[in-house]
């Protein structure tokens, strides 16, 4: 596949800005080199579902149903996503935990 119909690369990029005295700006680059691609909607499958669960099984009244979709560009822009969260909490609580500490 040749650059001009590959699909466009995936990644989030987050910037925080603190106040002082804290470091800042701090930037962070999440993209397929340091995230795994979400998977999304698949129930565990060992338990049975409770009436009014409405999560896709796989199964309906009449059987099997299509397998889902997995993959692709949405799942690794979750993936960034849910990777860029975790760093925001990280950050912020070690701010906090700093400032609890200082009092």
């Amino acid at each position: 596949m040749n650059e001009a119909n590959s699909p466009p690369a995936v990644s989030v990029q987050a910037q925080f800005t603190l106040p002082s005295p804290h470091q800042s700006p701090v930037e962070q680059k999440f993209d397929a080199s340091n995230c795994k691609e979400a998977v999304i909607g698949k129930v565990d499958t060992s338990k049975k579902l409770e009436p009014g669960d409405f999560s896709y099984s796989g199964m309906h009244d009449q059987g099997l149903l299509p397998a889902m979709k997995e993959g692709g560009p949405y799942a690794l822009l979750i993936g960034c996503v849910d990777e860029a969260q975790k760093s925001s909490n990280e950050l912020l609580t070690s701010i906090i935990q700093d400032e609890k500490a200082k009092k």
